[in-house]
This record gives C-alpha cells, sequence and structure tokens, in this order.
C-alpha cells in the first residue's frame, strides 16, 4: 500500500497537479519576463458545481476559482500560477511566519526570480 503525504489543498488539486506543474514549466520556459512583475489573486468564473470554487460577493465575477499570478507588468503575461484549494477550517499556529499561508503562496510563487533583479509589485494583502 502506497500513501501520500498530502495536505488538504494538495490532496484536492492531486489529479490535476501534473498539469498544473507541466503548464507553470512551459509557461516560463517560453518568455522572459521585464524587470516589473506583479503578484495579484484572480478569480476565473465557474457557475458549475466545484469544490474549489469561492464566492466573493465584491468582485464583477463573484463566484470562481480563485489563483494566485505572477505576471509581467507591461505585458500581463501570466509567468506563474497556483490555484487555490481551501486549507482546513482549524488554522495551526506556525512557529517560523514564513510558513503560514500567505508567505507561503508568495515564496511558492517566485521561486526561481531571486536574486534576479527582478521588482515585485503586490497590494498590501501580501
Amino acid at each position: 500500500m502506497c500513501t501520500l503525504d498530502l495536505d488538504y489543498s494538495e490532496a484536492r488539486l492531486f489529479k490535476i497537479n501534473p498539469i498544473l506543474v507541466h503548464l507553470n514549466k512551459k509557461i516560463q520556459e517560453m518568455y522572459t519576463p521585464g524587470q516589473n512583475l506583479a503578484l495579484d489573486e484572480s478569480l476565473l468564473m465557474w457557475k458549475g458545481w466545484l469544490e474549489i470554487c469561492q464566492l466573493i460577493p465584491n468582485k464583477a465575477a463573484n463566484r470562481g476559482v480563485k489563483t494566485y499570478e505572477i505576471c509581467e507588468s507591461q505585458t500581463g503575461y501570466l509567468w506563474r500560477f497556483e490555484i487555490h484549494a481551501h486549507k482546513k477550517a482549524q488554522p495551526q499556529q506556525c512557529e517560523n511566519p514564513l510558513d503560514a499561508s500567505t508567505p507561503a503562496i508568495v515564496l511558492k510563487l517566485v521561486q526561481g526570480l531571486e536574486n534576479k533583479g527582478y521588482t515585485l509589485w503586490m497590494h498590501n494583502f501580501y
């Protein structure tokens, strides 16, 4: 018997994770971004039933799949993305603040861009 050590959000995306990894890899191979990058979240509209759908009333498309993205500021080219798949209802206290969900998302998205002269723009949520 084989068991995988996946957290709750990773388990929800288990079946499509190879596709997400492949897409991110190909997107990054096709283009070298300029110096200014923007980090933001996006809501991809989805009206059907999906376990990872979110309802955000103040958005124009208020129901859908939430993604976190790094895009080039000048062209809007999507350079990397992660799908938000919810965490467990009981948040755990982290000894290291970088292990909390928001800093972990930022660090995962900028992986490979460190110390290369990029400027990352984001709003105060991050």
